[in-house]
């Protein structure tokens, strides 16, 4: 579908997407976490696409994207994100109305901002 990312297989599906293993875009992930993490290794498990159309939509505004990394402190912030997008009144980590962060390395993002599921994984 015209406006949304090629790799999206099914741009009706909202949520956690499962990337394929083997695929390009898990690899560049991957790689990208991995190296923006300043040399601390990981151990991948899966990696999951927070996908809604409509909210990417909202965002998007050039032809251009950057990657960039967003760390949540609980399932249900990330919940949260994938329902109603960033919303600023939402944020809490910086204070109320404070905005929504981003960051170009994932060192920055896993440094305090990730979660740890029942399992362990961040």
């Amino acid at each position: 579908e015209r406006g949304l990312p090629r790799c999206w297989d099914e741009p009706d599906t909202q949520g956690d997407v499962l990337v394929q293993t083997q695929g390009a875009e898990c690899q560049l992930v991957q790689s990208c976490v991995c190296h923006t993490l300043n040399g601390r290794k990981v151990e991948f498990d899966k990696v999951l696409r927070v996908q809604n159309a409509s909210v990417y939509r909202s965002y998007r505004r050039q032809d251009v994207e950057s990657l960039m990394f967003h760390g949540c402190k609980s399932q249900q912030n990330e919940n949260a994100i994938v329902d109603e997008g960033f919303r600023a009144d939402k944020c809490c980590s910086g204070g109320l109305m404070f905005g929504t962060w981003f960051a170009h390395t994932s060192s920055y993002s896993d440094g305090g901002f990730a979660f740890v599921d029942q399992n362990g994984w961040r």
